[in-house]
C-alpha cells in the first residue's frame, strides 16, 4: 500500500492547496529514500517580516507628520501660549490731561496714588494653597476674607485683575510692593488722583471723576477702557473724557511657573491726555463766585447763578451757581457716602447747575427782545407812544402795571427803561388801537433768540428751556389760547421757561450791536507738547457763530438806548456806581402766590 504521507518530487498546483490566500509556497526536497520525507511549508517567516516593516513605517511617518503640524502649522500659536505663560502684562495708566484756563492756570492736577491689584488666574489651583495665598493678602491688605473673597467674586474671566484696594499712600504701599514678589497674581500701580485747587468755585464747571458703572460698562469698554478706568462723570471731564483720557502703555513682566515676577522685560510708554485751554478767567470766575455768595447772604438767599460772557466772541469768562460744591470729595478712596447723601437731600440742591440746567421764567428781563420784534415787524416805531395808566382790563380780567396809576405816555426806550408792563401787553398781544405781535410771531421771534432750545455749551445736562403755543396749550391743558396768555408772554410770565445762560447770549446779542456767537467754554484742545507754545485760541481753538435773530441795526440801536435808560434812571440804577459806562435790564418774575419771585 502506497505511503499517502510522503510528497513525491513533482510540480503541485497551487490552486488545490486551501487555506491560502496569495500565499507563495516553496518545496523543499529530500531525496527519496526509505526513511526520508519530503515536506512542504509557507514562508511564515518573510510574511511577518512586511507586516512589521509596513507598521513601522506608519507609526513613523504619523509621528513625524505629528511634529511636522506642532512645530510647523501650530508653532507660532503654542510659542504664543507659552509666551503668555512667561510674561505678564501691567498697563501703566496715562497720566490725564490737564485743564488750563484762558491764561494757563492749572485747574486740575494730578496727585499719585496707588491701587492693589489682584488677578485670579495667577493663584495657585490646588484649593489649600490658594486658601493660604489669600489669607495672607488679606492679612497684609487689612482686609477681612470676606471682603477679599467678595471683590475676587466677579462676571469677569479670571484673567481680568480686580480692584482690591485704592487710594493708598506711598506710607500704605511700601509693605505690598514687597509682598508682592513673593505673591503670584498681586501687583500695585501707581495712578493718579485728580485734584482741584480751586474746590467749590469751579465744581460744576469742572464736574469729578469717577468709577465706571454698569450703564456705562458696555461704552467703555468698546472704546478700549478696562473696568478699573476712572472716568468723567459730570463737567467737562465728563465732555472731553475721550481728549483727557490718554493712552495707556503696557509694562511686560516675566514670571516664574508659580507665577512670582522675576523682572521686567520692556515697557510701551503711556501718552498723557490732550491739555482743555477753558474760556475761562481763573481770578475772574473765583470773583464772581465771591460776589454772587455775597449778594445771596445780603438778600438772605441761598440759590443764585451768574455768567461772565464775551458778547463779541461767545467766551464765556465765568460761569457760577450756587450753592456749589466741593469736587475734592469724590476723590479716590475716600468714603463719600455719607457726603453724597448729605448733598443729594440737601433742599438747596448744591450739585445742580443752575446756570445751564435750571429753567425760570424770565420775567421782564425778556423785554428787549419783545421790543426788538416788535420794531422789526413794524409794529411800532421808535417814536410810538402808548398811555399807561396802570394797567389793561379785558373783560372781567385785569392785567396790572407795576406801577399803581401807571406810567403816562411811553415810548419803546422808556418802555425798557422802567419795565412798563402796559407798553408790552399792548405790543404783543394788540390793545386798543394798538395792533400786537400775536401769539405766533411772538413764539417765532423768541425761538429766534435761541429760547426753547439749548445753546449747546459742552456741558452735559443743558436744559432747552420752553416757549408755549397755541398748539401746545390745547394738546397738554385741553384749553384754548387766551388773550391773557399772550400778554403775560409779552412780559415773560405764565408758562415761558428760559435758562440763565440762554438770558445772557440774549443780552450779548444787543451789547455786541447784533453780533449772534455760540458761548463757548474750550478755547483750544492742545496736545501736551504745544502746552508750553502759543496759548493763542485761534491756533488750535473753536469759533462758532450761528444765524441769530435778524434785528435791523437801527432797531438793535433803539433796544440799546432803552438798556442804558434803564442804568441812568430806571429799574437798574444801581449799575451807575461802576466806574464804565453800562446797560442792563432787570427782570421779576411772579411763579407761586406762596414763594418769593424770580429776580434777574
Amino acid at each position: 500500500m502506497r505511503n499517502p504521507f510522503i510528497v513525491r518530487d513533482s510540480k503541485i498546483d497551487e490552486r488545490i492547496i486551501h487555506d491560502t490566500i496569495n500565499s507563495r509556497w516553496v518545496e523543499d526536497v529530500v531525496p527519496a529514500r526509505s526513511n526520508e520525507i519530503e515536506y512542504l511549508k509557507p514562508s511564515l517567516q518573510r510574511k511577518r517580516f512586511w507586516y512589521f516593516a509596513g507598521g513601522f513605517i506608519f507609526i513613523l511617518l504619523f509621528f513625524l507628520g505629528r511634529s511636522a503640524q506642532l512645530q510647523i502649522i501650530n508653532g507660532s500659536e503654542f510659542q504664543a501660549a507659552a509666551e503668555a505663560n512667561r510674561l505678564r502684562i501691567l498697563r501703566l495708566r496715562a497720566p490725564r490731561g490737564a485743564i488750563v484756563d484762558r491764561n494757563g492756570i492749572d485747574l486740575t492736577k494730578n496727585i499719585p496714588h496707588f491701587q492693589v491689584l489682584l488677578t485670579p488666574s495667577d493663584l495657585p489651583t490646588d484649593a489649600a494653597l490658594k486658601m493660604s495665598e489669600v489669607e495672607k493678602i488679606a492679612a497684609i491688605l487689612s482686609l477681612s476674607l470676606d471682603e477679599l473673597t467678595l471683590l475676587l467674586d466677579s462676571k469677569e474671566p479670571d484673567s481680568a485683575p480686580r480692584l482690591i484696594k485704592d487710594g493708598l499712600t506711598p506710607e500704605e504701599a511700601f509693605p505690598v510692593i514687597l509682598a508682592s514678589q513673593d505673591l503670584p497674581g498681586l501687583a500695585i500701580e501707581t495712578i493718579a488722583t485728580r485734584f482741584y485747587p480751586f474746590g467749590a468755585s469751579f465744581a460744576h464747571l469742572l464736574g469729578y471723576l469717577g468709577k465706571i458703572d454698569e450703564q456705562e460698562k458696555k461704552y467703555y469698554l468698546e472704546n478700549g477702557y478696562s473696568l478699573n478706568d476712572i472716568v468723567g462723570k459730570s463737567g467737562l471731564e465728563k465732555t472731553f473724557e475721550n481728549i483727557l483720557h490718554g493712552k495707556d502703555g503696557k509694562q511686560y513682566t516675566e514670571v516664574d511657573a508659580s507665577g512670582r515676577r522675576r523682572s521686567t522685560k520692556f515697557s510701551e510708554e503711556a501718552s498723557q491726555g490732550s491739555t482743555l485751554t477753558l474760556s475761562i478767567d481763573a481770578p475772574l470766575q473765583i470773583k464772581t463766585t465771591e460776589s454772587l455768595q455775597q449778594t445771596l447772604n445780603n438778600f438772605k438767599k441761598t440759590r443764585g447763578a451768574a455768567i461772565v460772557l464775551n458778547p463779541q466772541s461767545g467766551e464765556i469768562l465765568a460761569l457760577v451757581s450756587l450753592p456749589s460744591f466741593d469736587n475734592n470729595i469724590f476723590t479716590l478712596g475716600k468714603d463719600i457716602g455719607p457726603v453724597l447723601n448729605e448733598l443729594n437731600t440737601n433742599p438747596n440742591q448744591p450739585l445742580f447747575p443752575r446756570a445751564t440746567a435750571g429753567t425760570y421764567p424770565s420775567g421782564s428781563i425778556i423785554k428787549p427782545a419783545i421790543a426788538a420784534a416788535a420794531l422789526q415787524e413794524g409794529i411800532i416805531t421808535p417814536l410810538t407812544t402808548i398811555l399807561s395808566v396802570g394797567g389793561i382790563r379785558i373783560g372781567e380780567w385785569f392785567f396790572p402795571d407795576w406801577k399803581s396809576g401807571g406810567h403816562g405816555p411811553v415810548s419803546v426806550t422808556r418802555a425798557i427803561a422802567e419795565s412798563v408792563n402796559t407798553f408790552f401787553y399792548a405790543i404783543g398781544g394788540g390793545w386798543a388801537t394798538q395792533k400786537g405781535l400775536g401769539i405766533n410771531r411772538l413764539a417765532e421771534y423768541l425761538r429766534k433768540f435761541g429760547f426753547g432750545k439749548s445753546v449747546g455749551i459742552e456741558l452735559a445736562g443743558e436744559a432747552d428751556g420752553f416757549v408755549p403755543n397755541t398748539e401746545w396749550k390745547e394738546r397738554i391743558k385741553n384749553e384754548p389760547w387766551y388773550i391773557g396768555d399772550t400778554y403775560h408772554l409779552s412780559i415773560g410770565q405764565g408758562d415761558f421757561l428760559v435758562t440763565p445762560l440762554q438770558i445772557a447770549r440774549m443780552t450779548a446779542y444787543f451789547a455786541s450791536n447784533g453780533k449772534w456767537t455760540k458761548p463757548h467754554l474750550s478755547l483750544s484742545l492742545c496736545h501736551p507738547s504745544q502746552r508750553e507754545g502759543s496759548r493763542d485760541s485761534l491756533a488750535c481753538g473753536l469759533r462758532m457763530t450761528e444765524t441769530g435773530p435778524g434785528i435791523s441795526p437801527q432797531h438793535i440801536q433803539t433796544v440799546r438806548r432803552g438798556m442804558r435808560e434803564a442804568v441812568l434812571y430806571g429799574s437798574a440804577r444801581s449799575l451807575l456806581a461802576l466806574p464804565i459806562d453800562s446797560a442792563g435790564k432787570t427782570g421779576t418774575a411772579q411763579w407761586s402766590n406762596s414763594k418769593s419771585p424770580h429776580a434777574w
